[in-house]
């Protein structure tokens, strides 16, 4: 599922349904997912849909013009599509025959008809979202999140140093990043074996693009380069390493080792080297939000340094 939350609608009166629809991207946002609801009008461009996006849930009028649900199921079954599904429908006789993974909502009572149904596929939201809440999809929907926000950081200081190069951001780079990076493995090392003289970080004489690639070139350091990149662009909200580093690396890096044990009929995750951490289902949704948060920013950023957005009206 990762941070989004994809739904497919089929109806073929959408704008009857839009203050549904925007009722349940605010309750998805409540759960700390982004919602994407893909709304279609006939059986037929849904199943186009299928068959190049993965949805969490169908919502879907039983009755599509000539066109029944019963249909659409062993399209979508046939498909390998084994989505959770509800139909929604006046009518009050359910079809005939077995359904797996589908729910259906019939009524004929027009008292209340979208308030009922909106809380029927609320249900079926929760239903989805709780089977994917199980403490190894968690740690493993942190660390896929934590790769991407790496990519975005990578992107951003590509586009910053070597896209954009010039001979000051050179020298930025080395003095600021470089610089300190050096500094930091001769505060570890016998200083009689090496000084200022005699040892010289060997990134000073590889070109920035070489440096960022390589796997020494770790998430914290992008992120000490990310806030580097701010300050010199004067953002008005700035980024911080070290809030970077508290909010989702040392997150990440606890996840790495946890064990999964049970605490009061509930499965927690237990850190190894911190007996008194652990990490339960509602923890995530706080580490959720700052993954969100992270998202957002290096997107804005992006966007800024590529001149795709204005710095001074960017949300940074």
């Amino acid at each position: 599922m990762g941070l989004s939350y994809k739904i497919l609608w089929i109806d073929d009166q959408r704008d009857v349904y839009e203050s549904n629809r925007k009722k349940l991207e605010d309750y998805i946002k409540s759960l700390f997912f982004i919602p994407t609801i893909h709304f279609f009008e006939t059986i037929g461009e849904a199943n186009t849909s299928l068959q190049n996006q993965k949805y969490d849930v169908i919502f879907s009028d039983y009755n599509i013009n000539e066109e029944k649900g019963n249909d659409f199921i062993k399209s979508a079954r046939k498909n390998n599509v084994h989505t959770e599904i509800l139909f929604y429908s006046g009518q009050t006789q359910l079809p005939d025959g077995y359904f797996d993974r589908v729910t259906f909502f019939f009524s004929n009572d027009p008292r209340f008809w979208y308030a009922k149904l909106l809380n029927k596929m609320k249900e079926l939201i929760s239903f989805t979202v709780e089977k994917l809440q199980d403490m190894t999809t968690l740690r493993g929907f942190v660390m896929s999140e934590v790769c991407d926000l790496d990519n975005k950081m990578n992107d951003i200081i590509m586009h910053y140093f070597v896209a954009q190069h010039s001979d000051d951001k050179l020298k930025l780079f080395q003095d600021k990043i470089i610089k300190s990076f050096d500094k930091s493995i001769k505060d570890q090392l016998n200083k009689t074996n090496c000084n200022e003289k005699s040892c010289k970080h060997k990134w000073y004489e590889k070109e920035i693009k070489d440096i960022v690639s390589k796997r020494d070139f770790d998430s914290s350091k992008k992120a000490k380069t990310i806030e580097l990149i701010c300050k010199t662009l004067n953002n008005k909200n700035e980024f911080y390493e070290k809030n970077y580093v508290d909010e989702i690396l040392k997150v990440r890096n606890e996840l790495a080792h946890c064990k999964s044990i049970y605490q009061n009929g509930e499965e927690v995750l237990k850190t190894k080297d911190n007996e008194n951490k652990v990490f339960e289902k509602q923890d995530f949704d706080n580490i959720r939000k700052n993954i969100q948060k992270y998202h957002k920013f290096f997107d804005d950023l992006y966007a800024i340094i590529s001149g795709k957005k204005d710095g001074e009206n960017a949300n940074l």
